[in-house]
């Protein structure tokens, strides 16, 4: 028994801990209702701006979820939905939402994205910007603020606070280094993320230092294994 409590003590501390993701990918590697990556925040909170950076390479050609934040009364605070090729959804607290149109990646394999949306409380302005490069900016949901306690998915879309997935929601493919802020991001420091090039690490979420539980069949894998490690590339 007591050899038993320690383990799951260890565990504990396992799963609590912050762990340096750097290099590392999750990889979802079937369409399911079960499948999720949590994401403990570092701060929640009176949050009234927001930027949210991240990689992804997937070949759905349905909708499917990026990141979903919910609150206890706001299932879609903010999310991050590719609702079709060339068309993400930008959703901003209780009903508003934005679809933007965005380039296509080029059709080499794998079809890695990388994707930052952001979103100011006090003119409402939300943009999405693609490697590197800012779409068009739309009003959403000018003064709200996310002020209670956040939970943050990877891989569904919570049609209600930490559940509510549907199978033709989710995301198939693979995410690495997220990172989210409670500002908006100057446009140089978004192509810095871009480039993965001398930029400050999220301070909400930080892909260096995280704390995250994995749920279903999700695959935290190094991204080594999505090259050739010969010089045979």
């Amino acid at each position: 028994m007591e050899q038993l409590l320690f383990f799951i003590f260890l565990l504990g501390i396992s799963a609590g801990s912050a762990e340096d993701l750097s290099g590392k990918i999750f990889t979802f590697p079937t369409t399911s209702s079960s499948a999720f990556v949590k994401l403990k925040p570092n701060m929640e909170g009176d949050i009234q701006n927001v930027t949210v950076c991240l990689r992804y390479a997937t070949d759905l050609s349905r909708g499917n979820s990026l990141f979903s934040l919910a609150t206890p009364t706001q299932f879609n605070a903010f999310l991050i939905f590719n609702l079709k090729p060339g068309i993400v959804r930008l959703h901003v607290g209780p009903t508003a939402y934005a679809d933007i149109w965005v380039p296509q990646a080029k059709e080499v394999l794998p079809l890695w994205t990388h994707i930052c949306a952001t979103w100011e409380s006090s003119t409402g302005l939300g943009q999405l910007w693609i490697n590197g490069v800012g779409t068009v900016r739309r009003g959403i949901s000018k003064g709200f603020k996310l002020n209670e306690k956040i939970n943050i998915l990877l891989g569904q879309d919570q049609d209600y606070f930490g559940g509510g997935f549907a199978s033709d929601q989710s995301f198939v493919g693979q995410i690495s280094d997220v990172h989210m802020w409670n500002y908006v991001l100057s446009p140089c420091d978004i192509v810095g993320v871009y480039n993965s090039f001398n930029f400050t690490p999220g301070n909400v979420l930080n892909w260096k230092e995280m704390q995250y539980e994995l749920h279903g069949y999700v695959i935290l894998e190094s991204e080594s294994k999505m090259h050739c490690q010969s010089g045979y590339a």
